[in-house]
C-alpha cells in the first residue's frame, strides 16, 4: 500500500481501495486525501484463505472466531464512521 499511497502523493494518478489509510502522508511525507464513495454500495465480503487440505488447529479456529467477533461487535461503529466521514 505504501507504493500506491506514493504514486498518488506524486501525482500518478489515483486508487481505489477498501481501506481508509492510518495517515493523510505518503511514505515520502506529501499529503494524500481520502475521498470516500457515495451511494449504496453493497457491504464488503470478507473471507479467510487456507492452503488445500489444511488442519483445522485450535490456533485457526480461535483467529477466525476473534475476527468474527471483532467484525460483528463493531459493524454499526464502522459502518457509521464511513458513511459520516467526508
Amino acid at each position: 500500500m505504501a507504493v500506491m499511497r506514493g504514486l498518488v502523493a506524486n501525482g500518478f494518478g489515483y486508487s481505489i481501495i477498501n481501506v481508509r489509510p492510518q495517515s493523510d502522508l505518503a511514505p515520502d511525507g506529501k499529503h494524500i486525501r481520502f475521498i470516500p464513495l457515495s451511494g449504496g454500495q453493497r457491504p464488503m465480503k470478507l473471507g479467510i484463505l487456507a492452503t488445500g487440505g489444511a488442519n483445522h488447529t485450535q490456533l485457526l479456529s480461535a483467529f477466525v472466531s476473534h475476527a468474527q467477533s471483532w467484525i460483528e461487535t463493531r459493524a454499526d461503529t464502522l459502518l457509521s464512521t464511513h458513511s459520516n466521514s467526508g
